[in-house]
């Protein structure tokens, strides 16, 4: 790869990640799962320019842009952990609200009914 390509691939990669994070705090859930395809190629180009560094000498910036990589995959993977403890909070209200508590005090799960509406 020629000098420098580490480096751009490095940095593409943290802009999309970087978008991806916006996406994480401003999109709709259903949107979210366009984030994983990227977040999974930025996690794979890390690991190829570590796979590089070791195999041979690596340019300082492209171990700047590796270091500024990883720090936005942890921000990140920040955002989908408090997405994720978001998530299992409104399901614990929702299950209090629709369902009661069970007998050892633990919110009751709801019953999810799927209703089908035909009209002729």
């Amino acid at each position: 790869m020629p000098p420098g390509g580490v480096r751009k691939r490095l940095q593409a990669a943290r802009s999309e990640v970087d978008r991806v994070c916006g996406m994480l705090v401003w999109a709709a859930p259903d949107e979210w799962n366009r984030t994983t395809t990227v977040l999974e190629s930025a996690v794979t180009e890390l690991a190829e320019a570590r796979r590089r560094a070791a195999e041979a000498p690596t340019d300082p910036d492209a171990l700047v842009e590796a270091w500024k990589l990883r720090k936005s995959l942890r921000r990140a993977g920040g955002l989908l952990e408090s997405a994720a403890q978001l998530q299992n909070g409104w399901q614990r209200t929702f299950g209090t609200l629709a369902g009661g508590y069970t007998s050892s005090g633990e919110p009751g799960q709801p019953l999810y009914q799927h209703r089908l509406c035909v009209q002729a």
